[in-house]
């Protein structure tokens, strides 16, 4: 537990001639260029202001305030890099992120943001033109930081360290104001998040060059010979609403040319253009349409872009470092991705094609085989050394069935059931060993959409996504028998709905899971002081969500619940430079409309079960963590919402056998604590990542 009373706000600035958004923090910080500019350190007594260029003693300052104090800072991977960078290594579980605090209390990600809407408090407004001449190069020959820039601009370099205190301040302050709006665990799982992010993933730089390489040869290829099929065609393949008009003069509406969308849409266009008179002016159309989308897809869309991502990010030890933001989704709690989004790879189909194929200039490789096989770039530099993949199986599915007491689908899940043919089973009343290949399809899609309240059209949709072509009838049918099959869960999105409607007219309410002595509470609570005063209600409210089930606990926070007509909408914090703090509405990807933000029973339990299950993952994460704490040749490297990754050596002073590695993680990740649920994962290994 962090010791409040000696707790710290540190805030550095900080000079390099990497750029950091392009190329990320680790290269930005690893530069030869790199350079502390000013440390503030801030606590109950007042602030410690360093000037990290001109004072002799600055390092031993430094030290000597930082001894053993556990640390807040906003976005704290920063401070632990810099830290490290001059030598002052330390450990993840002495930090507080207070950017992980205030997403998970339900505000927003910036410090910016976060100040105004939790403490009514404003970062220095000098803040960007300060860090303009500071802390980046002031031309293109400009490597090394030239200390003659404080001399010229002594007034802006104290106006510099006024920025930096304030910032030390304002962690230190939502530190103290937000950490009791979290989970007691929470810190544990940040700072297992923060120790994957200094690790990072193992990159084969030669094949991603190589791959690079023939991407780009690839696509300029493609491009020549679409223009040159479709003469005067001056459309830009890369704007979508130039597309997007480019097929509506064609005949054609869509509203997306993501990969899914064009599979589907080449299927629909060509049994459109199929149905016409080889004679009629529209099958020219069609062909030309046909073409575009072919033309996409075989540019392989933008995964390939994660290419040059990996050259900008990887540094020079073939590490790819900081790609989790802890709590990136606030609702849920859930890590999101940052720089290449490793969560959103492609899935090989099998084991992949042999990726030192590549290499060979003999050997073809279209955009869409190199997408496919991305994943296999990640790979130890070590021949014998693995990547061992930890999947949790269908965790979602149980999670929501399990708090909604739906027993016949959990029984089937402890059998090890194909759930997809027993949901099958269910919804058309047939005998599981009779159910077809396309009745277990529609209970696929079933069971992966219908979960959290979705609708006909929502169905038809997602179905549409998964090559599934659905009409609108047989979507509504599919919702009706999935809901009569899943009569449990159905009751828990009304009983949610209830208790939403209970806390927005002042009221607390409680329900008491099917499972052992767990409750779920809905407690309704002051909305923060910057929405009451933007809203200009001092009643408005915010929803408090508890979740409590022996040592499985966690804390969700709905802020400005009102009743809006027949639904409850909510306001949803902005990270923004101008404008209001909080927002009601948000712009429909698919209507292009502003609609308000609503909250319902049906999507509250999608909510609670994304947040159930994260917790089940960062338990089962933590345990594993201490696990291989005792051994030198295992490290947990990635995560996602259901998967765990760890690099594995043959070689240690205290090695781990392999095989009694993937023991372990199916110990830690078939268990839990929370009665009757039916958690189950694989654990898969190869030397290259083909998960």
């Amino acid at each position: 537990m962090i010791d409040l009373e000696d707790l710290v706000g540190l805030d550095f600035e900080t000079y390099s001639d990497v750029d950091l958004r392009k190329h990320g923090l680790d290269r930005y910080v690893n530069s030869p260029h790199f350079r502390v500019l000013r440390a503030s350190i801030a606590d109950e007594t007042g602030v410690t202001s360093i000037d990290m260029v001109r004072e002799t003693q600055a390092l031993v300052m430094l030290r000597a305030e930082l001894l053993v104090r556990p640390i807040a800072a906003h976005n704290a991977g920063f401070e632990q890099a810099v830290l490290k960078r001059i030598g002052i290594d330390v450990p993840s579980h002495m930090f507080v992120d207070t950017a992980v605090l205030s997403r998970a209390a339900g505000f927003g990600s910036s410090l910016e943001a976060a100040a105004e809407q939790v403490l009514l408090r404003d970062k220095l407004k000098t803040g960007a033109e300060l860090i303009k001449l500071f802390c980046v190069p002031q031309s293109d020959t400009q490597t090394e930081f030239d200390p003659a820039i404080i001399e010229s601009n002594l007034d802006e370099w104290q106006q510099f360290a006024q920025y930096c205190d304030r910032d030390a301040e304002l962690a230190l302050d939502l530190a103290l104001e937000l950490i009791n709006a979290v989970s007691d665990h929470e810190l544990l799982f940040a700072s297992l998040t923060m120790d994957m992010n200094q690790r990072g993933w193992p990159v084969d730089m030669v094949t991603v060059r190589q791959m690079n390489e023939r991407y780009k040869d690839n696509l300029q290829q493609i491009i020549e010979e679409f223009y040159d099929a479709i003469p005067g065609t001056d459309i830009n393949l890369n704007s979508s609403t130039q597309l997007i008009a480019w097929c509506a003069e064609r005949g054609v509406r869509t509203s997306s040319f993501d990969e899914k969308h064009v599979a589907s849409m080449i299927k629909r266009v060509t049994k459109r253009r199929d149905a016409l008179p080889a004679d009629n002016p529209q099958v020219a159309a069609f062909d030309q349409v046909l073409l575009l989308l072919k033309t996409k897809q075989v540019l392989g869309g933008s995964s390939l872009k994660k290419l040059d991502t990996l050259e900008n990010l990887v540094n020079a030890d073939n590490r790819l470092r900081h790609q989790y933001l802890h709590v990136g989704a606030g609702a849920t709690g859930r890590t999101s991705g940052k720089g290449v989004q490793m969560q959103n790879l492609k899935r090989l189909h099998g084991g992949g094609d042999n990726i030192l194929l590549v290499h060979d200039p003999d050997a073809y490789w279209s955009n869409d085989r190199l997408a496919n096989n991305i994943r296999q770039v990640f790979a130890p530099k070590e021949a014998r050394a693995q990547l061992v993949v930890g999947d949790f199986s269908s965790v979602e599915s149980r999670g929501l069935a399990w708090l909604a007491g739906e027993k016949w689908k959990l029984d089937a899940y402890a059998k090890g059931q194909d759930l997809y043919k027993v949901q099958a089973s269910t919804m058309f009343h047939a005998p599981l060993d009779t159910v077809t290949k396309e009745q277990r399809q529609v209970g696929k899609v079933g069971e992966l959409s219908c979960g959290y309240g979705a609708g006909p059209e929502a169905v038809k949709d997602f179905a549409e996504k998964m090559g599934v072509e659905l009409s609108e009838q047989e979507a509504a049918s599919l919702v009706r028998d999935w809901r009569d099959a899943n009569s449990r869960i159905v009751e828990l999105w009304h009983t949610l709905d209830s208790m939403l409607h209970t806390a927005v007219g002042g009221n607390e309410s409680t329900y008491n899971l099917p499972h052992g002595d767990g409750r779920l509470t809905f407690t309704p609570e002051s909305a923060p002081p910057s929405l009451r005063q933007q809203l200009d209600d001092p009643n408005a409210q915010s929803l408090r969500i508890d979740f409590s089930c022996l040592e499985v606990q966690f804390v969700r926070w709905v802020h400005g619940i009102q009743q809006h007509g027949r639904n409850v909408k909510y306001w949803k914090p902005a990270d923004r430079k101008t404008g209001p703090l909080w927002s009601d509405t948000f712009t429909n990807p698919k209507t292009k409309q502003r609609q308000h933000y609503n909250l319902y029973g049906g999507k509250l339990s999608g909510i609670l079960t994304q947040s159930l299950c994260r917790e089940i993952f960062f338990r089962s994460l933590s345990g594993l963590e201490r696990a291989l704490r005792f051994y030198d040749n295992t490290q947990i490297i990635g995560q996602f919402h259901d998967e765990i990754v760890v690099e594995w050596h043959d070689n240690g002073k205290h090695p781990l056998p392999l095989g009694e590695l993937i023991q372990l993680m199916r110990l830690h990740m078939s268990s839990t604590s929370l009665p009757d649920f039916p958690l189950a994962a694989e654990v898969n290994y190869a030397h290259r990542y083909i998960k």
